[in-house]
């Protein structure tokens, strides 16, 4: 816009020609504003509709920066994969752990059931071969007594030393889980058939202990009034070694008839 100052020219003077553009015609006669103490002749209608298309809007958003996209460098990748391997790790030996417990917790409690077991049946013999001789010295069955291959005619507590059961079994030779404890199997349908069950191994010691102290045998040729049986629970794993899980200790002593 070009202003003149008041009194400089009349409002009927002529303006001197100007050119904004070559298209500009000189001729062309543009109305004058009057404001205040200012004439204002308005520029040339082409170069004023350019100024007012290129001027910026009040109300138009000013365009955003485009955000620049970072990365992770090589360095700042391996340390991240490294510190998430440690926690990795720590997580899964804490879980790992935890089933290992449970799953020996399992186990224990299963064998100390088949130890109890056995350990109940002992208990339903007498104490010795009749009353002949309760201080007999040679401990385990006899020969007719092992004749059929099972317990069934173990009679008195001594015919389980060195007992070795794998896998448990009845005393009519029945694994355990399939026996009905009468000397036959169980309804199909209602057989276990447990392959750590059948893993399991059992083995019984009967001897002569100390009266002053449960905890200790007698002198070897002696015998006493009570006897220790234990009884231990080992569980066979896949490489074929023993794993002790639990072992019972129960005490019988003998009482003459008055």
């Amino acid at each position: 816009m070009r202003r003149f100052r008041e009194g400089t020219l009349g409002n009927n003077d002529a303006l001197p020609p100007a050119r904004c553009h070559p298209g500009h015609n000189p001729a062309v006669k543009f109305p004058r504003r009057d404001s205040g103490h200012l004439t204002i002749m308005p520029s040339c209608p082409k170069a004023t509709e350019t100024n007012r298309k290129n001027a910026p809007r009040p109300n138009s958003p000013r365009p955003q920066p485009k955000p620049v996209r970072r990365s992770f460098t090589l360095v700042e990748s391996l340390v991240a994969l490294g510190l998430a391997a440690l926690a990795g790790a720590a997580v899964l030996g804490g879980v790992y752990a935890t089933l290992y417990t449970a799953e020996l917790a399992l186990r224990q409690a299963i064998a100390l059931g088949v130890a109890e077991q056995l350990m109940d049946e002992i208990y339903g013999s007498s104490y010795s071969e009749g009353e002949s001789n309760p201080y007999s010295l040679t401990l385990g069955p006899g020969k007719d007594e092992t004749a059929s291959g099972t317990r069934a005619l173990y009679d008195d507590v001594d015919d389980y030393h060195r007992l070795v059961c794998e896998p448990p079994v009845d005393r009519w030779g029945i694994r355990l889980g399939q026996d009905d404890g009468r000397g036959s199997f169980r309804f199909p349908g209602l057989r276990l058939d447990s392959g750590f069950v059948n893993a399991i191994r059992l083995e019984c010691r009967v001897s002569y202990v100390r009266k002053d102290d449960f905890r200790q045998p007698v002198a070897s040729g002696s015998a006493s009034d009570y006897r220790a049986i234990e009884i231990t629970a080992s569980y066979r794993a896949a490489d074929g070694t023993l794993r002790p899980l639990c072992q019972l200790q129960r005490l019988v002593a003998y009482i003459p008839r008055l």
